[in-house]
């Protein structure tokens, strides 16, 4: 299911429904049905029967099929806090300090959301991966080009060698590699 953006709504990119629920998890790192309950609800047991848990992210009004930027960007802090478990006073502060390292999120001067680099290996790894609303319609491209990440995995899927795509687009195998994980495998 591809979004379609409406240029008169004059809504800034940000908040613009763009990734569908399959996406934004492949994008997040977690389970599509993880996702879906983040995003919908779910049902869950209680003493007067089946009862229904309220959606932890709200989803744009405009399209309530796809997600915008900024869900994204809750995706990533939820599936940060899930690896975490935080649940004490302690581990809270921790998981505080860990979210500050690891969710690499670039900000404007309103204090919103405008780049997600994702996190695919080492906290301490280069920024090789950026998502940003406002190029690529949001998807997942190389750091410093304007390569999608997707056009990667199609060329690795076609045949094309981790060493032969780092040698076309000019950067390191490392790099090839982070776009392969930043795109899912086609079915």
């Amino acid at each position: 299911m591809v979004a379609t953006f409406d240029i008169e709504a004059r809504r800034s990119p940000e908040d613009a429904p763009a990734y569908s629920i399959a996406e934004a998890a492949a994008l997040g790192g977690v389970p599509e049905s993880t996702l879906r309950a983040w995003v919908v609800g779910r049902p869950f047991p209680a003493r007067t029967g089946r009862r229904w848990s309220q959606p932890v992210i709200r989803r744009p009004k405009s399209d309530p099929r796809f997600l915008s930027f900024t869900n994204l960007v809750e995706v990533h802090v939820l599936a940060a806090m899930r690896r975490k478990h935080a649940v004490s006073l302690d581990a809270i502060r921790k998981a505080v300090r860990y979210l500050h390292d690891a969710l690499e999120v670039e900000y404007d001067e309103r204090g919103r959301a405008v780049r997600l680099f994702p996190v695919l290996r080492r906290a301490d790894a280069p920024r090789t991966i950026v998502i940003d609303p406002r190029r690529a319609f949001g998807r997942p491209i190389v750091v410093g080009t304007a390569m999608p990440a997707a056009d990667v995995r199609s060329r690795f899927d076609a045949g094309d060698s981790i060493d032969e795509l780092a040698r076309d687009y000019d950067v390191t195998p490392a790099w090839i590699e982070d776009a392969l994980r930043a795109t899912p495998q086609a079915a």
